[in-house]
């Protein structure tokens, strides 16, 4: 689970599995909003004001890469709005895949998100599809309907 600091996502909370490939992410690690799995499903979660507030700051933090950038977050909001998460795929890492549902509190408390990520030749996009994605979006469906 992660929340935003300016241009970057930090992990508030992490667990990890038994694999012995494993990526090296701690709780306090920052990853880029822009790219990441995490970042996007964030962005999607805002209101149309607070995105072009964050596009701003995005433009000006990756430059001469923005455009490209820009359009990965607008592919990643049409899929939230589609499938109810948001994909990194290879994107952040070259060899990581990685996806995301935002978490809304009900408290007007601050969004974050969770997110699954792995090695691309182990969490293949297939995998994500079929698997992971839905267990993740019952994951925080249910931490609403507790938290509510």
């Amino acid at each position: 689970i992660a929340g935003r600091d300016r241009t970057s996502m930090v992990y508030l909370e992490c667990a990890k599995g038994s694999n012995a490939v494993i990526l090296a992410i701690e709780v306090v690690v920052h990853i880029k909003l822009a790219t990441s799995a995490l970042g996007r499903a964030y962005i999607a979660a805002q209101s149309e004001r607070q995105r072009e507030e964050i596009f701003a700051a995005l433009a000006d933090h990756e430059a001469e890469r923005w455009p490209e950038i820009r359009q990965g977050i607008d592919t990643e909001i049409a899929r939230y709005r589609e499938l109810g998460y948001c994909l990194s795929l290879r994107d952040w890492k070259p060899d990581v895949n990685s996806v995301a549902v935002p978490y809304i509190p009900g408290d007007g408390g601050p969004v974050l998100a969770f997110n699954c990520g792995g090695p691309s030749q182990i969490l293949t996009e297939e995998r994500i599809r079929d698997e992971v994605g839905p267990k993740l979006i019952a994951l925080v469906r249910d931490l609403n309907r507790i938290t509510r």
